[in-house]
């Protein structure tokens, strides 16, 4: 992964700029790998962070790589799907309840109204 991003900072080096986190990557490496590129350590863990390490040797990087970020992408944009369900659960809810208080509101005008006409 970070060699196809490699090669996309090297095609556009001027108009690229890539900013890369992790509490697990050794950024000395990382920096080495990307040319020498500056590295800032934030020391401390904002939360616990836990490792894992495959059981087998892959047969292809590439492939197990590509595998791995697509589990990420499907795993997030379900996630993203969840949420945005939720939103838009609440928004109907919200919608339904001004229309409610609305057409309330419609009623009762039309009784006064109608209230009006008949003692004229």
């Amino acid at each position: 992964m970070l060699g196809l991003v490699k090669r996309l900072v090297n095609m556009c080096a001027s108009k690229l700029k890539v900013l890369i986190t992790s509490a697990t990557l050794d950024g000395e490496k990382v920096s080495a790998f990307f040319s020498g590129c500056p590295v800032l350590n934030v020391p401390g863990k904002l939360y616990p962070v836990e490792v894992f390490f495959s059981s087998e040797r892959p047969t292809s990087y590439l492939e197990s790589a590509l595998k791995k970020a697509i589990g990420v992408v499907l795993s997030l944009a379900h996630a993203l799907s969840l949420y945005w369900r939720v939103v838009n659960f609440i928004g109907l809810m919200l919608f339904r309840a001004h229309t409610q208080t609305q057409t309330q509101r419609e009623r009762e005008r039309e009784r006064e109204r109608i209230g009006k006409k008949t003692k004229n």
